[in-house]
């Protein structure tokens, strides 16, 4: 067991302090430290009782596990200000901690009564097996392990639905997918949490009968857990960040005025016909959000005008990482007046807006002799996309074919 301490605290300490020292650092990383340090808790209090064993009588206390009851609600916000553009804290927000403060009151309290038959620390923190377990309302009355299973299950419930929202709507922003921007790690990761909760408690009771936790196991799985979300944490970017302006051109004052057609296979029909990845389901909310957007019906074929021109003219599609945000800063538009031009005008989100100029892309450069010596993927990239899964999922969905069937197809044609 001490051998799993020591690295489980070690851990700790390089992914804390990579995280806190992370460049660049947001409130999602203060909240994911948080979250760490309540898997560090039992690790430490460990290490603590075996270095200094005076200190073990006092550390259900000081690190008790009402500790763990912090674990549900950081990650459900640390979920929240990944996936939310404008998320704040408001002050009925810390409704969250009244099962914290409450539990960590209760044990102050039950501290000044002093300890019964089985409350000191032996080899490790908590009662050993075979001992009595204390008359109090924590482990007895209202045992303290069912209402941490019950918050984990809420919070982590709350997590993934809060992930689920935020994919829905990833289409209205990206044009792209990749795993930083879909928090797809975070999904899994919450679920890991609950399963290990989950199977460390069923272990324990099969095989201490619920007098006592079984440390060791308890310990290896706080280590997963601080590993999987301190090394993804550290790698995760801010997915709704502000462009920087100057580093994109303004559109030139002629583009607003020019008129043009839309580009060939982009017609309004054309448009609707094509599948929505990723599908953005929350209809209503869009209306009231365009409602109060201020561009009038009679102006959205004008601006689409303006939009269709300036991507057909400055291809920003090629840009395989482009995001509404960026768009916007270079038609000195706001992302929300895109978004609904594109979706009351076209039928589609942004992804596929993009994605189809992407195809259209690719199609004219496959068929150019200019680039026949490149394969199908340094072509692809070359138009924007940003991987070959991606691609072939994309452009398969869009088609109906695959990239190698419709090369043949048109080659084909070509021969006769």
């Amino acid at each position: 067991m001490e051998g799993v301490v020591t690295a489980g605290l070690a851990l700790s300490v390089f992914t804390l302090f990579f995280l806190v020292n992370k460049r660049n650092k947001t409130k999602a990383d203060l909240l994911l430290a948080g979250l760490l340090f309540t898997f560090t808790i039992p690790l430490l209090v460990g290490f603590i009782a075996k270095i200094h064993p005076p200190a073990r009588q006092f550390l259900p206390i000081v690190l008790g596990p009402y500790w763990m009851l912090l674990s549900g609600p950081l990650l459900y916000f640390y979920a929240r200000d990944l996936s939310e553009e404008h998320f704040r804290f408001r002050p009925i927000q810390l409704l969250h901690l009244l099962p914290f403060v409450l539990f960590l009151v209760y044990f102050v309290f039950f501290s000044s009564r002093g300890f019964g038959p089985g409350m000191e620390l032996a080899e490790a923190p908590g009662p050993r097996p075979g001992m009595r377990p204390p008359r109090d309302i924590i482990f007895n009355r209202v045992p303290f392990g069912v209402f941490h299973f019950l918050s984990l299950l809420i919070y982590v419930s709350l997590t993934l639905f809060t992930i689920r929202k935020h994919r829905r709507r990833l289409g209205d922003y990206f044009s792209y997918t990749q795993q930083e921007i879909t928090l797809n790690w975070l999904f899994w990761s919450s679920i890991i949490l609950l399963v290990s909760f989950v199977t460390v408690a069923v272990i324990e009771f099969l095989t201490n009968k619920g007098t006592g936790p079984n440390f060791t196991l308890l310990n290896i799985a706080n280590m997963l857990l601080i590993f999987v979300f301190g090394y993804y944490g550290i790698r995760q970017t801010l997915i709704f960040a502000a462009p920087d302006r100057g580093s994109h051109t303004q559109v030139p004052a002629a583009v607003a005025e020019e008129q043009q057609a839309p580009a060939p296979g982009l017609s309004h029909a054309h448009a609707s016909e094509m599948s929505e990845e990723p599908e953005n389901t929350d209809a209503e909310e869009d209306r009231e959000k365009y409602e109060k957007s201020g561009v009038k019906r009679e102006e959205v074929d004008a601006l689409l005008q303006k939009i269709n021109t300036f991507v057909e003219r400055e291809k920003p599609y090629v840009n395989s990482r482009l995001t509404i945000e960026e768009l916007a800063a270079m038609l000195d538009m706001s992302k929300h007046h895109i978004s609904q031009i594109i979706n009351e005008a076209m039928g589609v989100n942004f992804f596929t807006y993009i994605n189809q100029y992407r195809i259209a892309e690719f199609k004219t450069r496959l068929m150019d002799p200019a680039h026949k010596h490149l394969t199908i993927l340094a072509i692809a990239l070359d138009s924007g996309f940003n991987s070959k899964s991606g691609f072939n999922a994309i452009f398969k969905r869009m088609t109906g074919q695959t990239p190698g069937e419709y090369k043949k197809e048109q080659e084909s044609q070509q021969s006769h």
